[in-house]
């Protein structure tokens, strides 16, 4: 097994000069975004370099790599592809999305191309588009954690006050996470949570400077990457982790297996692959995308006492079951 990025990397640094300048003016043509050119480029070369050399090419892509890879797959060698991202009605209304997915499951179908996806919900698209051909899912496996700390020695060494209701955000902060309706369905709330922003900040506007636009002032933002270790003292510090996600989205999210593992239920925006995880197995609820008064009834909902124990009871097994996935790869 050969890895795409390792032959993909110096043509990327030197501006794709080697295609030559009329396959870059095509390039242009066909694709406009610069950044989806340069990844395709990469993958053309790195493909034909890989056909010279055989073996299986394996790269970790998506946007129009995994098209590539098809291509590439169908006379010049197999090849192994992650693919990510939404598989909405959108996605499949769109020419270019259909012939997208044709022309990949053709060559799922002849065996010449193996998909793996991210969730569950991505690899059973790719089946029906493959006819059943070889497709796998990401599996998420969990490190064993040891005895968890309660939830007063948590919040303790946070310096948050053990009686107050704390709503978790965990993960990295970027834009795609809508953390604006998130503040201000808790500035509905009868008494106002603390809001713990937990990891590093990637992309637009921070949580910082989000709260104060909106005069929410209580809040708590680690802006770092929390070390393995750590991880369970935030968790169980919380009440609830709130995933502020797009409608219908379909990747996976690390943070909800994380959750159940640390009996943190989850409130969660609805549709896509968020909303089957939390309904399939009870572990939290779910609001309307961007819906303002949504979330504020799903978190009202879950900080109730009865309600919220049930949900921390089953979690568990439902992480359990996840991990177990981890050793049933093809």
């Amino acid at each position: 097994t050969r890895c795409l990025s390792d032959w993909s990397s110096d043509v990327c640094s030197s501006d794709l000069v080697s295609i030559g300048r009329f396959w870059r003016m095509v390039l242009r043509l066909l694709i406009p975004s610069e950044g989806w050119r340069n990844s395709s480029a990469c993958a053309i070369l790195a493909f034909l370099r890989g056909a010279g050399r055989g073996g299986t090419v394996t790269h970790c892509a998506d946007g129009p790599v995994p098209l590539f890879a098809a291509l590439a797959g169908l006379k010049v060698l197999r090849a192994v592809v992650t693919i990510f991202g939404s598989v909405g009605e959108a996605d499949r209304d769109s020419r270019a999305q259909k012939l997208r997915a044709k022309i990949i499951g053709y060559a799922v179908r002849r065996r010449r191309l193996h998909l793996i996806s991210e969730t569950e919900t991505v690899a059973e698209f790719w089946r029906k588009s493959g006819g059943g051909g070889a497709v796998s899912v990401i599996p998420y496996a969990l490190e064993p954690i040891g005895p968890l700390p309660a939830q007063t020695i948590a919040r303790a060494r946070l310096g948050v006050n053990v009686s107050q209701q704390v709503v978790l955000l965990f993960g990295t902060l970027r834009e795609d996470k809508d953390y604006r309706t998130v503040i201000l369905a808790a500035k509905l709330m009868p008494i106002p949570p603390l809001l713990l922003f937990v990891g590093k900040y990637i992309s637009g506007i921070s949580p910082t400077q989000l709260c104060a636009q909106l005069n929410y002032d209580n809040c708590l933002i680690v802006d770092e990457f929390i070390a393995r270790d750590q991880i369970s003292i935030y968790f169980r510090a919380a009440d609830v982790t709130v995933l502020p996600y797009p409608a219908n989205f379909e990747r996976g999210s690390g943070v909800v297996v994380e959750a159940c593992s640390y009996g943190c239920p989850i409130v969660a925006s609805g549709g896509g692959y968020l909303e089957r995880f939390v309904r399939l197995h009870d572990v939290g609820e779910l609001y309307e995308t961007g819906n303002i008064r949504s979330l504020r009834q799903a978190l009202v909902r879950v900080f109730d006492s009865e309600r919220q124990a049930a949900i921390r009871r089953r979690m568990p097994s439902v992480a359990e079951a996840q991990d177990r996935k981890s050793t049933r790869l093809n």
